[in-house]
């Protein structure tokens, strides 16, 4: 099992003025966000075993604004949330399956859930892909 603790600052810039808005003097581009510091903090937990492995975390426990003590609603840094698991399956003496799972939860945002399906061969390659629920799919080799 393992246990982690995150912990770090970001600075935000964004120049706002630069953008052309749809609606002529659109407050929301009337003035530029300057290095505001927003901190955060996250911690996770893994266990696993020689064949399987299941895990959360929430790397953003902090909910910044992007814009503090002004009136107009900019946005702001939400928490994420995490869970993870995965399993090998040895099929033989050169092959093994690796399917994982990741489900990703935003307040105020819909849940997204990833597979991915690996295939370790000889110890020395991997050949997977992956889908991410109606947004992304993907392949990889390592």
């Amino acid at each position: 099992m393992a246990f982690g603790l995150k912990g770090g600052v970001t600075l935000f810039t964004a120049d706002l003025t630069s953008l052309t808005g749809t609606v002529e003097g659109d407050p929301s581009f009337s003035q530029n966000l300057q290095n505001a510091p927003m901190p955060n903090v996250g911690a996770g937990i893994c266990w696993w075993s020689d064949n399987h492995f299941v895990g959360i975390s929430a790397p953003k426990l902090l909910e910044n604004d992007l814009n503090p003590g002004d009136a107009l609603e900019q946005g702001s840094e939400k928490r994420h949330f995490f869970a993870t698991t995965g399993i090998v399956v040895p099929i033989n003496s050169t092959l093994k399956l690796k399917p994982t799972a990741l489900v990703k939860y935003v307040p105020g945002a819909p849940v997204s859930a990833e597979i991915k399906a690996n295939l370790l061969i000889s110890e020395k390659l991997w050949l997977g892909g992956m889908y991410r629920c109606k947004t992304a799919a993907g392949v990889l080799m390592s």
